[in-house]
């Protein structure tokens, strides 16, 4: 299983769709329930989880193959010294 953030953005949307025409397992997570019924309709899973919280992103990633992670630039958070990429756990994914 493929995890892809931002997959309601160009480049997230992009890699999903790439996947899902490769026939491999993708798992999209969105933020809203009405997104997540899109892409299951594609052949995908889907996961509801807000890039602020650990714990829904810990089980949305849970037994990924890869992630895929687009997360906007944040200069709050930058300043706070928690960069993204830092708050995003990858739950044992291989990538």
């Amino acid at each position: 299983m493929y995890g892809i953030m931002g997959a309601t953005g160009q480049t997230g949307s992009a890699v999903a769709k790439a996947l899902l025409v490769q026939a491999l397992p993708v798992r999209v997570i969105v933020r809203k329930p009405q997104s997540s019924a899109e892409w299951q309709a594609r052949g995908a899973d889907a996961a509801l989880a807000d890039a602020q919280d650990l714990q829904a992103l810990t089980r949305a990633f849970t037994g990924g193959e890869g992630v895929y992670l687009m997360n906007r630039h944040d200069a709050r958070q930058a300043r706070a010294g928690r960069p993204p990429c830092r708050r995003s756990p990858s739950a044992g994914c291989a990538r």
